[in-house]
C-alpha cells in the first residue's frame, strides 16, 4: 500500500482518476467531493456546495468538468477551473445512483432509484469542454 488516506468524515462512495493529470477525486455520504493529488495524497480542493449525499461522479475525458450525483435527483456538472456548478440537469425522480461520461465526453449517462436510465445529450451545447 503506498498511501491511505483518510479522506471523508463519511461513507467513501467512489473514487476516480482524472484522465489528463495525477489527480484523484472522491465522493462520499458526508456531502462533499474531494480532489487529491494522486502521487502526494495532498487534499488540493474541495467540492461542497452540494445538498445531498454524493453517490457517484465521473471525469469529463478533458479532465476539465466532474460529473456528480446524489439522493437530490440532480446531476451537477462541475467546472474544475473555477470549482463552481457549471450545469444541473434535472429528469431522475429520487436518488441518482450513477453517472458516467462517454469517451468522447459528448454525452452523459445515468442511473437512478427510479429504475430509469437517462442518456443525456449536448451537455456541453454552445461551449467547448476542452
Amino acid at each position: 500500500m503506498l498511501n491511505s488516506i483518510e479522506a471523508h468524515a463519511k461513507t467513501v462512495f467512489q473514487v476516480e482518476f482524472n484522465p489528463v493529470n495525477n489527480q484523484i477525486a472522491s465522493c462520499s455520504s458526508d456531502s462533499t467531493i474531494k480532489i487529491w493529488d494522486s502521487e502526494s495524497a495532498e487534499l488540493i480542493n474541495v467540492l461542497d456546495e452540494n445538498d445531498t449525499k454524493v453517490n457517484a461522479i465521473s471525469y469529463h475525458p478533458s479532465g476539465n468538468y466532474l460529473a456528480s450525483c446524489g439522493s437530490n435527483s440532480l446531476i451537477y456538472i462541475w467546472d474544475l477551473s473555477t470549482l463552481k456548478k457549471f450545469r444541473i440537469l434535472e429528469g431522475h425522480n429520487g436518488t441518482i445512483n450513477t453517472v458516467k461520461f462517454s469517451n468522447d465526453g459528448d454525452t452523459l449517462i445515468s442511473g437512478g432509484a427510479d429504475d430509469n436510465v437517462i442518456v443525456w445529450r449536448n451537455v456541453f451545447s454552445n461551449v467547448n469542454p476542452d
